[in-house]
């Protein structure tokens, strides 16, 4: 999916789905909750991301990195933070998820510091390796 179409979608508030959304230049995205369904996000770098109050349902994130990203009050529901076949989690150094809820998570090998998440809600939590 193309960073236009994306802004697009948000600023309409319409779901984004069944998208690649690897690609994507997320540190000057347009204002506006992302909500997004079976998307998947393959080495994408969310650092620093203004994702406050975004839905991520059924969406797949492959060696991401959440470094510093914002996702105040945002629900993940059904995703998978785990690459199987290389066995690398992904990085969410710094992130704020005060207030976020994250249901079914499959995390593998994502790093969590201590300290973070602050306030958030994890439900039916599956580790991978560790």
């Amino acid at each position: 999916m193309t960073q236009g179409k994306l802004e697009e979608l948000i600023l309409a508030k319409k779901p984004v789905e069944n998208a690649d959304l690897s690609a994507i230049d997320w540190s000057d995205l347009v204002d506006g909750a992302l909500h997004a369904r079976h998307c998947v996000f393959r080495d994408a770098h969310l650092t620093d991301a203004e994702l406050a109050g975004a839905k991520f349902e059924h969406c797949t994130f492959e060696r991401a990195w959440f470094g510093g990203a914002n996702f105040t009050d945002a629900v993940f529901s059904n995703c998978s933070f785990f690459d199987a076949e290389t066995r690398q989690g992904c990085d969410f150094s710094r992130a704020d998820f005060e207030g976020g809820d994250v249901r079914e998570l499959q995390s593998g090998n994502g790093k969590i510091r201590p300290g973070e998440p602050f306030r958030c809600h994890f439900q039916a939590l599956q580790g991978c390796g560790g």
